[in-house]
């Protein structure tokens, strides 16, 4: 039976910017998320690192059977957020079925086959929140059906099949909007291209998560989830527009349900939270447990 293709990204464009406490932090989560993934692997399946010479002379002992330096030779105009060069896994991949992880996922579950696209979670309304309090404050370039498409997928986990109809009209877009938006940031001098540069995530959320959902729609595909109703009963959980006025969701609620249910859903996509002490703490005391002797390797190397 053909295994599976499972990856992560890890670009160096920005590590110089880092304090050496800070890098090994983040090596350090990197590795705990690339244990708790491989530990899900089946026996034929392949986990691979996309990166660039740089990112392989800092990965040592990590739990991956290849490490791509394909970054050296990224062919296209250079972002200035970091997690933008996941996308290019699709080219990488071409012609292939893979999964995708983000470097601060931590994965305690198999994951599932799956039909077209994979992604975490339907995100029920965040783009909105997002626009109504950063975007539409800025020059960002979009299409219309962009701004107004009613929500996104969460790419913390993302896949296609090597057949997927989504994929290629996904990915084109994707860098043809990017290319857009970092060539306006270029542009831009001074305090605009300041304030720009350091909300440009915005946009990625727009190009990752909103457009996988406008084109999964556009071709009546339902992604596969690994979270398939992370918010439950919450009809609007980041807010909604009312009379004009948009009104505020349950943050509370939120927060409970992205990070602190984690082990019932056996799955954590850390994101904003990696200086929260409280749940890194939990999280790298439950994978002690689970793979402590890998851990020592890790650390002794």
């Amino acid at each position: 039976m053909e295994g599976r293709n499972f990856c992560q990204t890890f670009a160096t464009d920005l590590v110089h910017n880092l304090t050496e406490k800070d890098k090994e932090s983040m090596l350090f989560m990197h590795y705990m998320s690339a244990l708790s993934i491989s530990k899900q692997l089946n026996e034929n399946d392949k986990f691979y690192l996309i990166t660039d010479t740089k990112g392989k002379e800092l990965i040592k002992g990590y739990p991956y059977d290849d490490i791509l330096t394909s970054l050296d030779d990224y062919p296209y105009v250079r972002p200035h957020k970091m997690s933008a060069y996941k996308l290019y896994s699709i080219e990488v991949f071409a012609n292939k079925t893979f999964i995708h992880f983000d470097n601060d996922v931590y994965l305690f579950k198999p994951i599932e086959e799956f039909k077209d696209t994979y992604a975490q979670s339907d995100e029920k309304g965040f783009n909105k929140f997002l626009f109504e309090y950063r975007v539409k404050n800025y020059e960002w370039e979009f299409f219309d059906e962009l701004i107004n498409n009613e929500t996104g997928y969460n790419p913390g986990v993302f896949g296609f099949t090597s057949d997927s109809i989504v994929r290629d009209e996904y990915y084109k877009t994707f860098l043809k909007y990017s290319a857009i938006n970092i060539n306006k940031v270029n542009g831009m001098v001074g305090i605009d291209k300041k304030q720009h540069l350091e909300n440009m995530q915005d946009i990625y959320l727009f190009l990752e998560e909103v457009l996988l959902h406008l084109v999964c729609e556009k071709k009546g595909i339902e992604p596969c989830l690994i979270l398939p109703d992370r918010y439950g009963m919450i009809e609007h959980p980041w807010g909604y527009h009312e009379d004009d006025k948009y009104i505020e969701g349950k943050w509370e609620e939120v927060t409970k349900i992205q990070f602190y249910d984690w082990l019932g859903k056996q799955y954590c996509h850390i994101m904003t939270q990696k200086n929260n002490t409280k749940l890194m703490e939990e999280l790298n005391t439950y994978m002690y447990k689970l793979y402590p002797q890998d851990i020592l390797n890790y650390l002794n190397k």
